[in-house]
């Protein structure tokens, strides 16, 4: 990880980085930590296990989650995920790629390489093949189906991931 100091409350279930104010679970873990990189303001719950993943700003992982870095032969390809992002709890990722403002429900599974682009909701329960490119601006419903979203859906995706960060998460934290 990029973080050189974090603060260690021996009465919290979190590690909060000083710098970015990243709240990661002491129940997580995080593997191959040199390709790590918390950008700032997300959430990594208890349960998650994250492999070589770059993460952006105000996203938030659930309980739960494996995010899983494929390979490429025996080189492993770091996962990018975008800010604004929420990835819900029990979802098992082999994707390449995550982009911004996407919200992904709980028990979904990703294949290897697949590729999420901007503005992607996935219904609970899907499970998106290897190899698949899902365009920007596109849910995918619980039978499958892929729908068009309006280009307004990036505000309401930013404004859910910092409204959680801000007003949820942290409120939460801060009154125990």
């Amino acid at each position: 990880m990029t973080e050189n100091d974090e603060t260690n409350d021996e009465t919290n279930d979190y590690i909060v980085t000083t710098t970015s104010h990243c709240y990661i679970s002491r129940r997580a873990t995080l593997a191959n930590a040199a390709q790590m990189e918390l950008k700032g303001r997300s959430v990594i719950q208890e349960g998650v296990q994250l492999h070589a993943t770059r993460i952006g700003r105000f996203t938030h992982i659930q309980s739960h989650t494996t995010i899983q870095a494929p390979t490429a032969g025996e080189t492993l390809i770091p996962v990018t995920i975008g800010s604004h992002t929420w990835m819900g709890g029990h979802v098992q990722s082999h994707a390449a790629a995550i982009g911004s403002c996407c919200h992904i429900g709980d028990h979904v599974r990703l294949g290897e390489r697949v590729i999420l682009k901007d503005a992607v909701i996935i219904a609970p329960h899907v499970h998106i093949p290897a190899d698949t490119v899902i365009p920007p601006f596109t849910y995918v419903s619980a039978n499958g189906n892929w729908k068009e979203l309006p280009p307004a859906i990036l505000v309401e995706l930013q404004e859910q991931c910092q409204n959680y960060y801000y007003h949820e998460f942290r409120a939460h934290k801060e009154s125990i």
